[in-house]
């Protein structure tokens, strides 16, 4: 299977995969590391317990599992070249990270806006499907009662409050790190001209044959999107362990933390 015919599920890319990995080693070494600390903090937290911050707990348990899950897609997609699908992922985990940072302002009711959030969703999507006659001819009557009564709740005025990226970066004193959220909305994660400009051959713009499909030749840009990754990953699991208070992953984390700076000096060397 080569890449003309599979693209990058053929074994071209896992050739391709190997290779640039074995190159850059002292990354793809400290991700690892750095991700086995994670997913140690992971399962050994415990979220289950009752107390005032069981709900808490419970939600920096589910996003954290998020962050971590996004930092392995990411970490994978850059394995095989695939910079826009890894930093799109690397703005997942910003996503994650800035409500875990959020949870630990106890004036900023993060639970209770999340919800409302999600209820307000649910409820104008159920309102806009209500009026679709398309839909109102495939479903069963059980769902059509469900939507409708949704339907009418969201026809009904309600005050609900917003769930803003850079109100929850503020809230957890990630203001510089929605600069970079931006940014990767800007130049992975949305298809502006910024972010399809890496699909054209930068020596044959003007040609017709200046679209191309493959793994991404900018090797300082996939190392910076790991190295982003891992700064991201290593504040959520510092917001997490806040939040939960594992003692044992202190040292850990501290270590990790401290090798990622030097091979951060030794790249600027």
């Amino acid at each position: 299977m080569t890449f003309e015919t599979q693209g990058f599920l053929s074994q071209d890319i896992e050739t391709w995969r190997k290779r640039f990995v074995e190159k850059n080693s002292e990354w793809f070494g400290i991700a690892a590391r750095v991700n086995e600390v994670a997913q140690k903090l992971a399962f050994s937290a415990h979220t289950k317990d009752g107390g005032r911050n069981a709900e808490r707990r419970l939600l920096a348990g589910q996003l954290f599992v998020r962050v971590l899950s996004s930092f392995q897609g990411a970490i994978l997609m850059a394995e095989r070249g695939m910079t826009v699908e890894a930093r799109t992922l690397v703005r997942g985990c910003l996503e994650s990270t800035f409500i875990l940072g959020a949870l630990h302002d106890d004036d900023y009711e993060i639970v209770k806006i999340m919800l409302h959030a999600d209820y307000n969703s649910r409820r104008t999507l159920a309102y806009n499907l209500s009026r679709n006659a398309i839909f109102r001819g495939v479903v069963d009557a059980n769902t059509l009662r469900n939507v409708d009564s949704l339907a009418d709740a969201a026809a009904k005025p309600c005050q609900v409050p917003k769930l803003s990226y850079k109100e929850l970066a503020e809230k957890g004193g990630m203001e510089g790190l929605y600069d970079i959220y931006k940014q990767l909305s800007a130049d992975a994660a949305h298809p502006t001209v910024t972010s399809l400009s890496r699909h054209l051959d930068p020596d044959e713009r003007d040609t017709a044959n200046s679209v191309v499909c493959g793994p991404d030749g900018n090797v300082s840009e996939l190392i910076d999107t790991i190295s982003l990754a891992l700064n991201i990953l290593l504040g959520a699991c510092m917001a997490f362990n806040q939040t939960v208070e594992n003692p044992d992953a202190n040292d850990a984390l501290r270590a990790v933390f401290e090798e990622l700076c030097q091979l951060h000096k030794r790249n600027l060397t």
